[in-house]
């Protein structure tokens, strides 16, 4: 479904960022005049078609950045669409009156760490001098949640898609013979590969392994889970297992192994 909607979103702009696995952010200033519409009438237009087509409830946040529109969408109310105004005075409004734990971006940590020094809301975070902030949080950190704060956020929509693989590769220090150790790398593969595509809400339907042996070219087995597309650890570990034991290593030394 997730997928879906970006293709929907993509019908309005092709300026759209994929953010697995639930959010999205769109650039729809090029789509403007195209469909002649406001781009609150652009979101009313997609949250109709995700309504219509595939029963989703969408909600979106209108704004000249990506943090506010993304704070935006998190209290999109009732008509699941919330807009802030581009003038200072729209911006601070919004943002000003806020706990600072609210401020797109900041972790719970830095969230305790400037209230524990009186800043309570994003308005004082944003009255402080930026030096004092950085001192607080560390340099970079300070300067990007400072200008956080006064609604500054320079970062540009990037077009991208949910991603269609993933892989991981475990490397040995040392080229290994023992078939435990190798075992434990294919476990561990199957479960970082597990929590990637759970996290993305994908399913993996065909699982590859490289083996590289030590001072040898690499092989390269693949096949279909047998149980359907699936992202639980136990059916990508035992498929791992197989494709390995598919390679038919004796007494080979083994480099690393690579599973997506």
């Amino acid at each position: 479904m997730y997928r879906l909607l970006l293709g929907l979103v993509a019908e309005v702009t092709p300026v759209v960022q994929a953010l697995p696995p639930s959010a999205l952010v769109a650039d729809v200033s090029g789509s403007l005049r195209y469909f002649d519409r406001n781009p609150s009438g652009l979101a009313r237009m997609i949250r109709t078609r995700a309504l219509a087509r595939y029963g989703l409830d969408v909600k979106i946040g209108i704004a000249a950045t990506w943090a506010l529109a993304a704070m935006a969408s998190n209290e999109s109310g009732p008509g699941g669409i919330r807009t802030v105004g581009a003038t200072r005075e729209d911006i601070e409004a919004f943002l000003y009156p806020r706990p600072v734990g609210e401020l797109y971006g900041i972790g719970p940590a830095q969230a305790r760490t400037l209230t524990a020094f009186g800043v309570h809301t994003i308005g004082i975070l944003a009255t402080l001098p930026e030096s004092t902030v950085q001192r607080i949080l560390g340099g970079r950190t300070g300067r990007l949640l400072h200008e956080r704060a006064m609604g500054i956020d320079r970062r540009a929509v990037v077009p991208s898609d949910l991603p269609y693989s993933t892989s991981a590769q475990r490397r040995f220090t040392i080229d290994t013979l023992d078939p435990t150790a190798v075992r434990a790398a294919l476990l561990s593969l199957a479960v970082e590969l597990g929590y990637r595509l759970r996290n993305r809400q994908q399913a993996a339907r065909t699982i590859t392994l490289t083996v590289t042996p030590g001072g040898r070219s690499q092989i390269t087995r693949s096949r279909r889970l047998e149980s359907g597309p699936s992202a639980h650890t136990d059916d990508l570990r035992q498929t791992l297992y197989d494709l390995y034991a598919d390679c038919g290593f004796q007494r080979a030394r083994i480099r690393a192994v690579t599973g997506g």
